[in-house]
Order: structure tokens, then C-alpha cells, then sequence
């Protein structure tokens, strides 16, 4: 009985000093959905972000290929193929020039047109649902699609 209750301890002990070994941080995320820069975990929005690597494991090289790593996020091709039609968690439009959601790169609106780019040089992408008429204007109503690009760092 002794010689049980000893293992079982000693069990225990080396099993706590195993587990307390693996713990592992996450990089903190900055995001600038909210028009400033902030950690991920203080925003106050419904949004997602992927970043260069999220889009690499997903296969992602051109943003008519963003719904692998934003699963509420639906891109179809209509007619030609040169206006998405984009739906975002259910909320759609059949008219390409009032997409609902706002499409922005670096803070620059985008025209539906021309949303089927490469994606070269991301920082990250946040998609924030919901209404985002406040910060992103009209066109916003569904969600905003905010693609950031890494910038110049000046080093020779």
C-alpha cells in the first residue's frame, strides 16, 4: 500500500514538472481595424486576421482565394469573372459597384474590380464583421476586408 501511494506521488511530481515545461506564447498580434494600432485581445470588434504565414499554409497567393483562411467570408465570380460577387456571413449583393463589404488595402478603398490581386508583401489581413459604416463608410455593411502590406524598412 505504502509502496503504491509512493509511486503514485512520485508520478505526480515528475507528470507537473513534464507539463509545466510546454508551455508556449503567442506572439501578440497588432491590428488597425479600429483606425489605430492596437493588440488583437483589446479590440472590441468581431474581426479576423491571418497573417503572410496563415496564408501560406492555406495555399493563399491571390485574394479571390481568401475564403480558405476566412471560412464566413464567400468570393463567387459572376459573368466574366471581373466583379466578385462577395458575401460575408450571409449578407450579399447582386449590384458590383455596392459590394457589401468595403475592400481596403493600406487604408485605400478599393473598387470591386479590381479585388482579385496578388497577395505580395502582407503584413496580415483583418476582416471584421459586421456592420463597419462608422469607421469604413457606406459600403461596409456587411464587413470591411482591411489587407495591410509590409513597408520599406530603410535598411541598406
Amino acid at each position: 500500500m505504502q509502496r503504491s501511494l509512493l509511486s503514485l506521488a512520485i508520478m505526480l511530481a515528475v507528470s507537473h514538472q513534464a507539463l509545466a515545461d510546454d508551455v508556449m506564447t503567442l506572439p501578440d498580434m497588432q491590428v488597425t481595424a479600429g483606425k489605430r494600432v492596437q493588440s488583437q485581445d483589446q479590440t472590441d470588434l468581431a474581426l479576423s486576421v491571418a497573417n503572410q504565414a496563415d496564408l501560406e499554409r492555406a495555399n493563399v497567393y491571390n485574394s479571390g482565394y481568401l475564403e480558405r483562411v476566412f471560412p464566413e467570408l464567400m468570393i463567387r465570380n459572376t459573368g466574366a469573372g471581373v466583379f466578385p460577387s462577395l458575401s460575408l456571413r450571409g449578407v450579399s449583393s447582386s449590384d458590383p459597384y455596392n459590394a457589401p463589404v468595403g475592400i481596403y488595402v493600406d487604408g485605400v478603398p478599393q473598387y470591386l474590380g479590381t479585388f482579385n490581386q496578388q497577395l505580395l508583401n502582407i503584413e496580415h489581413i483583418e476582416l471584421l464583421k459586421g456592420p463597419q459604416g462608422t469607421l469604413y463608410g457606406r459600403n461596409a455593411h456587411a464587413g470591411a476586408l482591411n489587407i495591410l502590406t509590409r513597408q520599406p524598412d530603410n535598411k541598406p
